[in-house]
């Protein structure tokens, strides 16, 4: 028998050297992902043990996909998502910003991970111009990471008075211990969401 096997995460079903794995995982990879396997995948290199540069990244991108999509069956710690806009993403994760402000309250307590949204246009640059009249000492980037996770944060409060410059209400997340992690990136949604956790 091969001792090639599945490289789906706690998957131990052997494969032919040429296939990434088990028919059952490979079919729930979406096609693009297959196919960018396929086309990179040289014959031999399960011996050799020298893929292509390109292979790697496609191996690395379907890792990731199974990590974001499929978490909880592989047993990926999961945590709470706040997607943000830029600037305020930046602010917050730098320490600058120490509320989040919402028009909507939550319940929810404690560490989450930090998404800065996609968008970018001219309420974004309005908003950055804003910051530089109210908080010149503050030295923005020129350019801010968007779509992905960029940080994490401990959500201690939501309240709907505070005295912090950045409340502008109705409600006002209390934030501490923010700091800046590697950029992943990661398709947002509204509200809190889960992803996996990102392990400093």
């Amino acid at each position: 028998m091969s001792a090639h096997r599945c490289h789906w995460p706690g998957c131990s079903s052997a494969v032919p050297p040429a296939l990434w794995g088990c028919r059952s995982h490979w079919f729930r990879l979406p096609k693009h992902l297959r196919d960018l396997v396929t086309a990179t995948y040289r014959r031999g290199q399960e011996i050799t043990k020298d893929p292509s540069l390109e292979y790697v990244a496609a191996a690395n991108a379907v890792q990731e996909w199974i990590r974001s999509n499929c978490a909880d069956e592989i047993g990926v710690p999961m945590i709470h998502t706040l997607s943000i806009l830029q600037p305020w993403a930046w602010l917050i994760v730098h320490g600058y910003k120490d509320i989040e402000n919402r028009d909507w309250a939550t319940s929810f307590r404690g560490r989450f991970l930090i998404h800065a949204g996609k968008r970018f246009g001219r309420e974004q640059r309005e908003d950055v111009a804003q910051v530089i009249q109210r908080f010149p000492a503050i030295k923005l980037p020129e350019q801010f990471a968007l779509g992905g996770i960029v940080g994490d944060a401990e959500l201690l409060d939501c309240t709907d008075q505070h005295s912090s410059p950045w409340f502008v209400g109705s409600f006002g997340f209390v934030l501490a211990n923010a700091r800046p992690l590697p950029f992943r990136a990661y398709t947002g949604q509204l509200g809190f969401f889960r992803t996996p956790d990102v392990k400093s």
